[in-house]
C-alpha cells in the first residue's frame, strides 16, 4: 500500500537521459551488493546486486544497515533502521493538497501557508526490519518476533554488547521520542561468539580498517572493523563473530591497517574477550606480488573485432505499462566453416539499420570481415535468429536470417525473413519464397514436418507488430525437392498460437524423427510430433503443460548421457520485483478502453484479488478512463482489476500466468519431463541464453549462461547479475557454480548469445552482447582435478 501511495520514481525518458549524461543508475531501493573478488584479465573488482532475491529490497523509507550477527548462529544479519516523520512523498498529498490551486486558496484566506501545509502532511511511524541470516543467501524477516515490532520513526541505529554477554544490543535513536535500547538475550540459545578488540599502532590506535579472519577445519569468517554506519552513526570499536556450533579456532590471521600481518594460533579460547596488541604481536608484510591465477577461460584481444550497434527506440513510447524492453533482445549468432576452407565462421545479427555481419576466418586465427551486397540492402531489417545449413541441397551451406524486432509495422518488408543461398563468392538472397508474410519472427527450425523424409522451414512468430501480448502466428514452408512453399495444410496449428520467443527441432522420445519444441515468451513449452503426416501436440502427456516461464530461450541436449534429450531453459530468475513473492505474477493484455490499442497490465495475483502493479499516473496516462473511478492514489493502492474494469472486459482479456522464475533443465526420464531448477546463483538475473559443452574434458557436458537486462524502468531496476555463469556437471544433475575467479569470466554488459569456436585448434568460447563488441575468450586445456 505504501508503495503505491509514497513510491515516486523517474519516468523512463528522464532516468534514460540522466544516465546519457553521465549520472549512474538510480533506483529507489535497498541494494545487496555481493562481492565477487578481483575477475576476468585485468583482475578487476566485480559485485553483483542481489537484494531481491534475498528480499531485502524494499523496508519503506530506510535510513541504514546494520550487518552483524546477532544471534550468533554464524551468519551476519540486518537490521535496518526505518520511518520518516512527514510523508513529503504522499501521492494523495502532493497532487490534492500541496498543489497551486490549494496554495493559492490559502493565501486568498490569510492562512499561514507553510504551517498549515506542514500539518497536513502525513505521519506514520513504521516498524524496523530484522533480517536473519539463514545460509544460502536466505534471509527471514523476524522483527516482530524478535521484539523490534514498535513503531517509531527511527533514523541512527548502532549495535554494541553493553551487558558483555556475548551477544549484540541495539540502540536507535528515533524523532520525537526518546532512543530506543533493545537487550539481545541470544546468549540462551548457547552459540559460541568471540569478541576482538585492538590496540594499534600510534598513528592509528584502535586500529580502524583492521580485517581478520578465524579459520576453523574447512569454515572460514572474515570480518572488517569499520565502525561508522548508518545514519550519522558508530558501532562500538571492536569485532563481534558470532561461530555457531564452531568448538574450536585453528588460527587468526590478522591485516593490520598499515600492511602488516600476525598470525594466532595457539589455546583460542572461544566465548571471551580478547584483545590483540600491534606492538606485541609478531607481524609480516601482507603485501605479496600478485600471482595471476590459473582459471578456466583466458580473454583473447586482437584476434577479433566485431561489434553489434542497436539503434535508438523505446518500446515505453509505444507500450507504456510494460517494464521491461523486448528490442534490446540481440543480437544472435552463429558459427560454421562457411566456405569449406577448414576453418570456422562466423555470422553476426544486425540491429535495425545495421546488416547482418558475416567473418571469415584467417588461417593465422584472425577474422576478416566481408560485404554481402544482399545482406547490405536488407539493413532495414532487425535479425532475430540465424539458422546456417544447406537448405538446397547443392553441397553449399546457406544462411536463413529471421527479421523480428518490435520496431516495425507488419505492413513492413523490415520484417520478411530471408534465405541466402551460399555461392562460390558469397551469399545471394533468394526473395519469392518468404516474401509476403511479415511477422516479427523469433526463430527458424529446420525439419521434416510432413514426414516425407525432407526437412521443412518452420519460422516461429514472436509478437504481433505493435501488439505485444497478443498470439502471433508461425508458418511453415514445405520442402518439394528444395523448393519451398507455404503450407496453410501444416500451418493450420500454429495460426495465432502463442508468442514463440524460442524454437529447436530435436528428437525428445528416441524414435529417430525430430520433434519440433516450441518455447512461449510468458506460458509453457509445447512439443509437437509427426504422426502418420499430422502434427499431434503432445505436450500434455510428457509433464510441460502446467509450467509456465517467462522464458528466454532454450537448448537441447543429452546432459545427463543416458540417451534421451534434455532441455536447458532460460528464465527471468529470482532477483527482480515480479517474482518477489507478493502473489502469482499475471499480465492481462486487452484494448481496455476500446480505442484500437492494446494494453499490457501487469499484475500479482492472491486469494483476495488481481492487483496491478502497475503505478497509478502510468496506468492512468495510459487509460484515461480510469482517472475520475479511481481519482485518489489510497483508493488505487487497495484497488483490484474488478474495481477498475467491467466483467466482461476482463473475461474477454488475455491473461498470462507465470509459476516458475527459475532457469533450469527439463530433464528427459524416458519421454517424460521433469523440472530441475539450476544452482541459486543462475536465478540471480535475467538469463538470456545457455551453452551446454563439457568445458574441463571430464566427459559430462556443463553449462554456461549469460544475460542481464538494462532497458528496464526504474520502478522494477536492472537485471545485471552475471559476468557470465558457468556450472560444472557433477552427475545426476548435481550442478556446481564455479566463482567468476576460478573460471576467468568478466563479461559485461548484456549477453545475448554464446558460441564455441575453433581457432588455431583450440577451442573458444565467442559472445554477443548487445550494443558492445563481441567477447572471445580461449578454453584453457584443464583437467578434472583443477575445477571443483
Amino acid at each position: 500500500k505504501r508503495y503505491k501511495t509514497k513510491a515516486l520514481f523517474e519516468n523512463w525518458d528522464k532516468y534514460d537521459l540522466n544516465f546519457n549524461k553521465g549520472y549512474h543508475r538510480q533506483f529507489g531501493r535497498n541494494v545487496l551488493h555481493l562481492n565477487q573478488g578481483n575477475i576476468g584479465s585485468n583482475q578487476e573488482l566485480r559485485f553483483i546486486e542481489i537484494s531481491r532475491f534475498c528480499g531485502l529490497d524494499a523496508t519503506d523509507w530506510s535510513w541504514g544497515a546494520l550487518i552483524a550477527d546477532f544471534d550468533n548462529d554464524g551468519f551476519k544479519d540486518i537490521f535496518v533502521a526505518n520511518g520518516i516523520y512527514k510523508d513529503l512523498t504522499d501521492l494523495d498529498y502532493v497532487n490534492f493538497d500541496f498543489n497551486p490551486k490549494a496554495i493559492k486558496s490559502m493565501i486568498d484566506n490569510k492562512e499561514k501557508v507553510i504551517s498549515t501545509m506542514m500539518k497536513k502532511i502525513p505521519s506514520e511511524p513504521q516498524q524496523n526490519f530484522l533480517f536473519l541470516n539463514k545460509g544460502k543467501y536466505n534471509f527471514r524477516s523476524a522483527a516482530s518476533e524478535s521484539g523490534l515490532d514498535k513503531l517509531t520513526f527511527s533514523n541512527g541505529s548502532v549495535y554494541a554488547d553493553l551487558d558483555n554477554d556475548g551477544d549484540l544490543d541495539l540502540i536507535t535513536n528515533n524523532i520525537n521520542d526518546k532512543a530506543h535500547l533493545y537487550r539481545n538475550n541470544s546468549e540462551k540459545n548457547q552459540k559460541s561468539f568471540l569478541s576482538i578488540s585492538f590496540k594499534g599502532s600510534v598513528a592509528n590506535l584502535q586500529a580502524l580498517g583492521i580485517k581478520i579472519i578465524c579459520h576453523s577445519g574447512s569454515n572460514l569468517i572474515m570480518q572488517e572493523l569499520n565502525p561508522m554506519r548508518g545514519f550519522e552513526s558508530c558501532v562500538e570499536p571492536r569485532i563481534h563473530i558470532g561461530l555457531g556450533e564452531i568448538k574450536s579456532l585453528d588460527s587468526i590471521e590478522i591485516f593490520w591497517p598499515d600492511g602488516m600481518k600476525s598470525v594466532v594460533k595457539n589455546d583460542i579460547k572461544l566465548n571471551t574477550f580478547i584483545t590483540f596488541d600491534y606492538s606485541k604481536l609478531p607481524k609480516k608484510s601482507s603485501i605479496n606480488s600478485a600471482v595471476k591465477p590459473t582459471t578456466l577461460f583466458s580473454e583473447t584481444s586482437g584476434k577479433l573485432s566485431l561489434k553489434h550497434t542497436e539503434n535508438e527506440y523505446s518500446d515505453f513510447d509505444r507500450d507504456r505499462l510494460l517494464f521491461y524492453m523486448i528490442s534490446n533482445e540481440g543480437p544472435h549468432l552463429n558459427v560454421k566453416d562457411l566456405n569449406n576452407d577448414g576453418l570456422e565462421d562466423i555470422v553476426l545479427g544486425g540491429s535495425h539499420g545495421l546488416s547482418t555481419q558475416v567473418v571469415y576466418q584467417q588461417k593465422n586465427g584472425s577474422f576478416i570481415k566481408r560485404e554481402i551486397p544482399d545482406m547490405i540492402k536488407n539493413a532495414i531489417m532487425e535479425d532475430s535468429r540465424i539458422m546456417i545449413d544447406d537448405f538446397n541441397d547443392d553441397g553449399l551451406l546457406d544462411i536463413f536470417v529471421c527479421g523480428g524486432g518490435s520496431e516495425l509495422p507488419n505492413t513492413s518488408s523490415g520484417l520478411k525473413d530471408r534465405l541466402y543461398i551460399g555461392a562460390k563468392d558469397g551469399f545471394i538472397e533468394k526473395p519469392q519464397v518468404f516474401n509476403g508474410q511479415y511477422n516479427s519472427t523469433s526463430a527458424v527450425v529446420w525439419i521434416d514436418l510432413d514426414g516425407d523424409d525432407d526437412k521443412d522451414i518452420f519460422t516461429s512468430g514472436r509478437m504481433e507488430a505493435f501488439n505485444y501480448g497478443v498470439p502471433a502466428s508461425s508458418f511453415v514452408y514445405e520442402n518439394n525437392s528444395g523448393k519451398y512453399t507455404m503450407s496453410q495444410k501444416l500451418g493450420a496449428p500454429f495460426i495465432q498460437f502463442s508468442m514463440i520467443i524460442d524454437a529447436k527441432g530435436a528428437d525428445i522420445d528416441g524414435d529417430g524423427k525430430d520433434e519440433l519444441i516450441l518455447m512461449k515468451d510468458m506460458g509453457n513449452i509445447d512439443i509437437f510430433k509427426v504422426e502418420k503426416n499430422t502434427l499431434l501436440n503432445i505436450t500434455p502427456s510428457i509433464g510441460l503443460k502446467n509450467i509456465y516461464g517467462f522464458w528466454s530461450s532454450i537448448e537441447i541436449d543429452d546432459i545427463d548421457d543416458d540417451g534421451d534429450m534434455d532441455m536447458l531453459v532460460c528464465n527471468k530468475g529470482l532477483n527482480n520485483r515480479l517474482a518477489s513473492g507478493y502473489g502469482t505474477f499475471e499480465m492481462h493484455v486487452n484494448d481496455f478502453d476500446g480505442n484500437g490499442q492494446i494494453e499490457q497490465i501487469s499484475c500479482y495475483s492472491d486469494s483476495s484479488g488481481v492487483f496491478p502493479w502497475v503505478m497509478r499516473d502510468d496506468l492512468v496516462k495510459q487509460l484515461p478512463v480510469l482517472k475520475k473511478k479511481i481519482l485518489k492514489y489510497e483508493e488505487f493502492a487497495v484497488a483490484g482489476l474488478k474495481n477498475m474494469f467491467d466483467d466482461n472486459v476482463l473475461q474477454q482479456s488475455l491473461n498470462y500466468k507465470i509459476n516458475e522464475f527459475r532457469s533450469g533443465i527439463f530433464r528427459n526420464d524416458k519421454g517424460v519431463f521433469t523440472f530441475v531448477a539450476l544452482p541459486l546463483q543462475a536465478q540471480w538475473t535475467d538469463q538470456k541464453t545457455g551453452l551446454i559443452t563439457d568445458i574441463d574434458g571430464d566427459g559430462k557436458r556443463d553449462i554456461i549462461l549469460g544475460g542481464n537486462q538494462y532497458r528496464a524502468k526504474p520502478e522494477m531496476g536492472i537485471d545485471a547479475g552475471s559476468y557470465g555463469m558457468v556450472f560444472k556437471n557433477m552427475g545426476n544433475f548435481e550442478f556446481n557454480y564455479l566463482e567468476n575467479q576460478k573460471t576467468g569470466l568478466c563479461i559485461d554488459g548484456e549477453i545475448r548469445d554464446i558460441k564455441t569456436i575453433n581457432i588455431n585448434n583450440n577451442k573458444y568460447l565467442i559472445i554477443a552482447k548487445n550494443n558492445d563488441y563481441c567477447a572471445l575468450y580461449k578454453i584453457n586445456k584443464t583437467t578434472n582435478s583443477n575445477i571443483k
